[in-house]
């Protein structure tokens, strides 16, 4: 059986293990603030979603290995958005990804994400850092 929940100390350890693994960016790690997929006792995947004051953001949503292609990041990032207020920014390498649930592009970023998004420097070599994008979602259409 499928289920959403915010993740016990062992899950939470498992969670910052794919965290390191996948390099995601994430300041402050807190149980508080992920959602976790499970399937009986198997971690599926995880999310992150930092409300502060007037500003949301989605900071990381990885998949366990083995798990890929079966849909479990899709059903993540709906959930964050069900839970989530009006307005939530993320910042990506992955722009198509997030595309599929309306996040669009966005030049003018709030200052707390501004910090993620690093000016692409002409003939520098591309790397994953300088190919993050903000982009923000409305639930308002």
């Amino acid at each position: 059986m499928l289920i959403f929940k915010r993740p016990s100390e062992t899950e939470f350890r498992q969670v910052k293990r794919m965290v390191q693994h996948y390099e995601l960016e994430l300041e402050l790690l807190h149980p508080d603030k992920f959602t976790i997929l499970k399937n009986d006792e198997k971690l599926l995947a995880f999310g992150c979603l930092r409300v502060v004051d007037n500003y949301a953001e989605i900071e990381c949503v990885g998949v366990a290995e083995g798990q890929r292609g079966k849909g479990w990041g899709k059903m993540i990032v709906k959930k964050l958005l069900a839970t989530g207020p009006e307005t939530i920014w993320l910042a990506t390498d992955m722009p198509k990804y997030f595309e599929k649930f309306n996040f669009v592009p966005s030049k003018q970023v709030p200052r707390e994400l501004s910090r993620k998004i690093v000016p692409v420097v002409e003939g520098a070599k591309p790397t994953a850092r300088n190919r993050v994008k903000a982009m923000v979602f409305s639930k308002k259409k």
